[in-house]
């Protein structure tokens, strides 16, 4: 949200920020290549989220930021710093109506650019304390090769595109 303050008029005006409806969070990031922890645009999210610079994981944040950005923070349920508390507002969200959730057991055969991945690095069920990463996909691409490519924060200490096992792909979340 804007706020115009005109001090000769006295008045003050509230307008919505555009919503960039062609745009997904896949072109976001894109943006962001190479980028570090914690400078330029990670600490503008750690702020973003914290209130104020904090040094702690932060895939979930920059997700949560570039969603809220392209105005989709709903879409994904809101603000989240936990990847499990994401996925399962991602599910919420799913149910009604502002996407589409895949669990492990039917991930479509092919991943559409900006599909959020979900992997969960050990066990069977991802829970707040599950090893576990959320990013999203950087083009088409099939689930049914040996690794898939995610771009995303906080993978080795940046942006970038990280190929992961498409073993450990847990569920996905297609934004409408």
């Amino acid at each position: 949200m804007k706020i115009i303050i005109d001090t000769e008029a006295k008045t003050c005006k509230f307008e919505d920020e555009p919503v960039m409806n062609n745009v997904n969070i896949a072109d976001e990031f894109e943006k962001h290549i190479g980028a570090t922890e914690y400078n330029g645009i990670v600490a503008d999210i750690q702020k973003w989220y914290y209130g104020s610079l904090v040094k702690a994981s932060w895939c979930a944040t920059s997700l949560s930021y570039f969603a809220n950005k392209i105005g989709k923070l709903n879409s994904i349920g809101g603000k989240n710093e936990n990847v499990c508390m994401m996925m399962n507002s991602c599910k919420k969200a799913a149910s009604q109506g502002l996407g589409t959730f895949f669990d492990k057991s039917n991930i479509p055969a092919v991943l559409e650019k900006g599909d959020l991945l979900f992997f969960l690095w050990n066990g069977t069920v991802m829970t707040t304390t599950s090893s576990k990463h959320v990013g999203v996909s950087s083009c088409n691409q099939s689930s049914t090769g040996a690794t898939v490519g995610c771009l995303g924060g906080n993978q080795d200490d940046m942006i970038n595109i990280k190929a992961y096992p498409t073993a450990q792909l847990y569920a996905v979340y297609r934004i409408k």
